[in-house]
């Protein structure tokens, strides 16, 4: 298979078999890295062919991950390359420091925007220059689905940011008219740094409230109805599930 394609595949495998891997009530959260293994092996059936696949693509991934958002995005996200921001700011000279644990959180966002978009798939268009590109048409609703924390001011700063976007092709052509178009990997990549941007936020005023309660408790001991409250300040107000939170 096209290496532009596997990343997709790997995906939307996962998402097929999502309810297996986390829909027990007991259950080991596997992450991305440790699922490549899986489904290699559920593809080519035999460890050898497997071994070699992986090999291939990790190759591939390497190659790729300075130039192509859709690889920089794998790789991020299964652990293969560290943010070197992350390196620079919190390493400190630890060099044990300087690795990043995998956030599940995020892929679990991650998982949960390319079902959505992925939904579109007929509508789907590969250009010349391999880029994969959406309908723009479909984004508002994604973005809806997705970004549930989004006030009036965020709004249009998305809307300007997402037409920045956005270009007019001809998909056929024999086309009149230009169809608006954006790429998916680069609207996926916007949906992670909102996310990312929204979960620090969370953190932040988590840290600020609690270092206020701290102040006002000599002991330093906080009740369970406190530690409730201090949370609920921070929650996002609007989720689209009554157990996930975005971001969380």
């Amino acid at each position: 298979m096209d290496f532009k394609y596997l990343l997709f595949e790997f995906y939307n495998h996962r998402h097929q078999n999502q309810t297996e891997i986390a829909g027990s009530t007991n259950n080991y959260y596997m992450n991305f890295d440790e699922y490549l293994l899986l489904f290699f092996l559920d593809r080519y059936k035999y460890r050898n062919q497997a071994e070699y696949k992986i090999l291939e693509t990790l190759i591939s991934l390497k190659y790729y991950w300075d130039m192509w958002p859709r690889a920089r995005m794998f790789a991020l996200l299964t652990g293969f390359l560290k943010p070197t921001l992350m390196d620079v700011n919190h390493a400190k000279g630890n060099p044990q420091l300087a690795i990043p644990n995998v956030d599940i959180y995020l892929q679990e966002f991650f998982m949960h925007a390319f079902a959505i978009l992925f939904r579109n798939k007929d509508d789907f268009f590969d250009s010349k220059d391999g880029i994969t590109y959406l309908k723009y048409e479909y984004e508002e609703n994604a973005t809806q689905a997705l970004i549930t924390w989004f006030g009036e001011e965020d709004n249009r700063k998305w809307f300007n940011r997402v037409r920045k976007s956005m270009k007019r092709i001809k998909i056929n052509p024999t086309d009149e008219q230009e169809t608006e178009l954006i790429d998916i990997d680069t609207l996926l990549e916007m949906y992670v740094e909102e996310f990312q941007g929204r979960k620090k936020k969370i953190l932040k005023d988590l840290q600020k409230e609690f270092m206020k309660k701290f102040s006002e408790r000599k002991d330093g001991v906080f009740s369970t109805d406190e530690l409730d409250r201090v949370v609920q300040l921070c929650l996002p107000l609007i989720s689209n599930s009554a157990f996930t939170k975005f971001p969380s």
